[in-house]
C-alpha cells in the first residue's frame, strides 16, 4: 500500500472511532430525555402550586378585610349607642364634657342632632318633670365626687 493511502485508511478510522467517541460520550452527558420530561413536569407542578397559593393569599385578605370592615361598623354602632345612651341618660354631664372637647365630637353632627331633637320631644310630652339625671346631677353637685367618671 501505499503511503497515501495508508493515511486516508488512518484518517477514516480516527473519524469512525471519533465519531463512535463522540456519540457514546455525547449520549452520556446530555441530558436524557425521560429525566428532562421529568424536569419540566416538575417546573409545570411548582408552578401551579405557587399560583394556588397565591391565589389563597389573596383570598385570605380579601377575607380579612371583610371581616375588618364588618368589625368596624359594630364598633361604630356599638359607640353611637353609648354616645346616644350616655347624652340621653346622663345629658348634663355630656354637655360639660362636649363643651371641653371643643371641636371634637363625640358624636357626628347628624346623629348628636337627631338625639337632640328626639330628646327635646320627649321632654315636651313628659312636661315639666326634671329627669333622673337632671335630679342626680343637682344631688351629685353638692356631694363629694365618689367614683371616677368613665369620660375621664
Amino acid at each position: 500500500m501505499e503511503i497515501g493511502q495508508q493515511v486516508l485508511l488512518f484518517v477514516a478510522v480516527g473519524l469512525i472511532v471519533g465519531a463512535v467517541f463522540g456519540a457514546y460520550f455525547g449520549r452520556k452527558s446530555a441530558p436524557n430525555s425521560k429525566e428532562l420530561k421529568e424536569a419540566e413536569d416538575l417546573v409545570v407542578k411548582n408552578r401551579e402550586r405557587v399560583r394556588n397559593y397565591r391565589s389563597e393569599v389573596d383570598q385570605h385578605f380579601r377575607e380579612t378585610a371583610e371581616i375588618m370592615g364588618e368589625m368596624t361598623s359594630a364598633y361604630r354602632k356599638l359607640y353611637q349607642h353609648m354616645a346616644r345612651g350616655t347624652q340621653r341618660l346622663a345629658p348634663a354631664r355630656t354637655e360639660a364634657l362636649i363643651e371641653s372637647l371643643g371641636d371634637q365630637r363625640l358624636l357626628s353632627s347628624d346623629v348628636l342632632q337627631e338625639t337632640m331633637a328626639s330628646e327635646s320631644s320627649r321632654r315636651s310630652i313628659e312636661g315639666a318633670q326634671p329627669e333622673a339625671g337632671e335630679e342626680s346631677s343637682k344631688r351629685s353637685s353638692s356631694q363629694p365626687k365618689r367614683r371616677a367618671s368613665i369620660f375621664n
